[in-house]
């Protein structure tokens, strides 16, 4: 491979489907980028460098289905949605309260986060045909805007247009006065054809394609050899980010402690990734490990005291372990407090509300303190794998990290409040292993000079970590039946999908016209 000004003369990718393939890239991929300051690309993933878009600030969002809103009727809000995004169920023509035609050029991304229902639409509006972009909110009734709350969030100040079943004119200084108010009854009763049963929620919005999107046919164009290898590239460039932000942390913290802070930060999944951060500051490996002298609960109880989750009180509907084993806590704790009052984290560090059981911080610091608590160093057990038993190796890690509770509390309360449940749970499952595994073993042992090209070997039988929201929205996005998910069902490939889609979709606020990922994507195409 050759860099030479802003285009690479020449470089090859065999795609690891189709191995008797190979991708000729004569120029990069993606977007050159002028000036990365500190950017190195190790020779474990030498094919990030391809991905000349790549923006080391980017950070995708790990998103999750919402729950339907019950309504006392045969169909919802998600019906709703699910008519607003289809084209096919959609009306042609809808009128906004004014009576303006609306003509609908994209419906924007489904949203599965907080925030509006769809991002980054386009609509054109009236008899100049008048171009909006910005969300779209949709509802039932027009009051439900002021019932949920929106007129005072920060999210919605971006709404073009919001969308009901039921007609009616929400109060003006609830909305911004260039939203529109489009109601979608009279529309929806005047086509025979249109029926809610026939509308499937469950297929949305990654099992039908709605809008027309431009990337999706370049994809396509590309064929699967030439998708698997951009999405290589995409992935491991977004393992190279990933490496070259903890070397930077290795440099300041050390290598065991900068494994211990990405570990922990994997811990608190998206909502509390910050706060375990925060934690493994407030709390240094050196420090937990002299604090718990070797023993996992002394362990769990200096995390829990400076974490400030640790319960004051032991509520009489606890059940009788709850009781025990927070005692038992609290026992080990008190010893410490004192000397650690000024290092204990505020009450408004944690999100704790809508969280899975599972997921929950007081869980997850037990597996922290059984990964890091005892004396032996977690960053020692870390060797590379021997040429051949890369699949072995990979076993071996996974099963390192998927945590069992060592005081047997947590292997059976699903969370504290809660009754003993029959069916054992593990503080780590596999799902959650394998996202460490990808997204901080690897990066840091690449970082810490442990995984060298020697190994690349590794990247074609790491596992996939569980399929987000954010996944499935990018395969949507990209991927046509023509090109299906699967190619995109590896790692490294998903860390593509998820780079891509992180570096054009998420600042994409034209409704997809301003992109220039389809023409990159059909310039990468004229040189296969």
């Amino acid at each position: 491979m050759i860099w030479r000004g802003n285009a690479f003369i020449a470089t090859t990718h065999k795609t690891a489907r189709h191995p008797d393939v190979t991708v000729a890239l004569t120029k990069p991929v993606f977007l050159p980028v002028t000036t990365i300051n500190n950017y190195t690309t190790s020779d474990f993933f030498r094919n990030a460098a391809l991905y000349c878009g790549f923006d080391p600030s980017a950070a995708a969002e790990v998103r999750d289905l919402p729950a339907t809103v019950p309504y006392r009727r045969q169909w919802t809000e998600r019906h709703l949605q699910a008519v607003w995004y289809d084209q096919t169920l959609r009306p042609p023509l809808l009128r906004t309260h004014t009576g303006e035609a609306v003509r609908v050029e994209h419906p924007g991304h489904w949203n599965l986060e907080e925030g509006p229902d769809f991002l980054g639409a386009a609509l054109r509006i009236g008899s100049a045909h008048r171009r909006v972009t910005g969300d779209i909110e949709v509802h039932v009734y027009p009051a439900d805007w002021t019932r949920h709350g929106h007129a005072d969030d920060e999210r919605y100040r971006d709404v073009i247009a919001h969308v009901t079943y039921y007609p009616g004119v929400l109060d003006a200084t609830r909305l911004r006065t260039t939203t529109v108010q489009i109601s979608l009854r009279d529309a929806l009763a005047a086509r025979p054809d249109f029926s809610f049963d026939a509308v499937d929620t469950d297929a949305y919005p990654y099992a039908v394609h709605g809008a027309d999107v431009p990337c999706r046919h370049a994809f396509d164009t590309l064929g699967a050899a030439g998708t698997e290898a951009v999405l290589q590239i995409a992935g491991e460039a977004r393992l190279q980010h990933k490496t070259n932000r903890i070397s930077a942390l290795i440099k300041e913290q050390g290598p065991d402690q900068a494994l211990y802070e990405e570990w922990m930060a994997a811990l608190g999944y998206r909502r509390n990734r910050h706060a375990f951060r925060r934690l493994a500051r407030a709390a240094p490996l050196t420090v937990l490990r002299a604090e718990a002298d070797g023993d996992i609960m002394r362990g769990y109880a200096f995390l829990l005291g400076i974490s400030g989750l640790m319960p004051h009180r032991l509520p009489a509907a606890w059940d009788t372990p709850a009781h025990r084993f927070f005692r038992t806590v609290w026992d080990a704790w008190w010893k410490q407090r004192e000397r650690w009052r000024d290092h204990i984290l505020p009450d408004n560090t944690w999100c704790l509300s809508g969280l899975r059981p599972v997921n929950h911080p007081l869980r997850r610091l037990m597996a922290a303190a059984v990964m890091f608590a005892a004396n032996e160093s977690a960053a020692d057990q870390l060797k590379p794998p021997r040429a051949g038993k890369e699949k072995a190796w990979v076993r071996a890690r996974l099963d390192a990290m998927m945590i069992d509770d060592p005081s047997g509390f947590w292997t059976h309360h699903q969370h504290h409040a809660a009754q003993r449940t029959p069916r054992a749970v593990r503080l780590v499952g596999r799902g959650r292993a394998a996202a460490v595994l990808m997204n901080v073993i690897v990066p840091w042992m690449t970082a810490a000079g442990r995984l060298q090209s020697p190994h690349r070997a590794l990247l074609d039988v790491l596992p996939a970590e569980d399929e987000s929201g954010a996944v499935r929205r990018a395969s949507h996005q990209f991927l046509s039946m023509r090109t299906p998910v699967w190619h995109a069902g590896s790692a490294i490939r998903r860390q593509g999908l998820l780079q891509i889609f992180s570096d054009f979709c998420m600042p994409d606020r034209s409704g997809c016209r301003a992109c220039r990922l389809p023409r990159l994507l059909e310039s990468a195409t004229e040189k296969l």
